[in-house]
């Protein structure tokens, strides 16, 4: 079996060894969850607002496709945490290991971290801000829970598999009863526009065939969470 690498918050390691981490206070557990969401809410803004203010233009060499800009994000926001990310609790896709989307997604899928989405309005509750979405190609319609069909995994990560761009979820807004009403994501878009946050609603504008909760026309087809709890 190959060896895969896998990040840890500040270290690399690969996915056969053994850790054991130390001890630790009892509340660093019970609260943990809780803790890191509330963090990613309050930073995730914070860190896309930074990325765009480097107007960073859609660019594969340079690290500022879409899955690059999931790197820098999910970089930046380890390096600001280390003080609760560095007791070995959870992993994180390495970007030299795994630098496509589909190659991304796949790393989360093999981590029990991957939702598949057919119907996105039935999966709002799991939109939240540190959610990595995945989108079809666009105006493709995809019906499937097979990760090989959207990841084309044993092709090598080919552009055969269905997903094409990734998105990390900032912020959201919801009603009194707690339905999504609308997610803001930071990702990248074209060579012509920089990386910066949009906003995406169940019905997107005038042209109702849009998929409900997709990037313009592209459809949502899977929900992961940025932070993968170490088992």
């Amino acid at each position: 079996m190959v060896k895969q690498s896998v990040q840890y918050a500040t270290k690399q390691v690969t996915s056969n060894e053994i850790l054991t981490p130390e001890e630790k206070p009892g509340y660093i557990f019970a609260t943990q969850q809780d803790n890191l969401q509330e963090l990613l809410s309050i930073q995730l803004p914070a860190i896309s607002q930074d990325l765009e203010s480097q107007n960073l233009i859609y660019s594969s060499a340079k690290g500022q496709d879409c899955s690059g800009i999931y790197h820098k994000i999910k970089d930046a926001f380890i390096e600001n945490n280390q003080h609760v990310l560095t007791d070995n609790l959870y992993l994180f896709p390495a970007k030299t290991k795994y630098r496509s989307s589909r190659q991304i997604a796949h790393w989360y899928y093999q981590h029990e971290n991957f939702e598949f989405v057919n119907d996105p309005a039935r999966h709002t509750k799991n939109i939240k801000p540190g959610s990595v979405l995945f989108f079809a190609k666009s105006g493709k319609k995809i019906s499937t829970k097979s990760i090989e069909v959207l990841c084309d995994n044993n092709n090598n990560y080919s552009s055969n598999g269905a997903i094409n761009h990734i998105a990390v979820v900032t912020s959201v807004k919801r009603n009194s009863e707690g339905d999504l009403l609308e997610y803001t994501m930071m990702h990248a878009h074209n060579k012509k526009r920089k990386a910066e946050r949009s906003t995406s609603k169940k019905i997107q504008s005038k042209y109702k065939s849009l998929p409900a909760f997709g990037n313009w026309n592209q459809q949502l087809v899977g929900i992961s969470n940025m932070c993968t709890i170490k088992n």
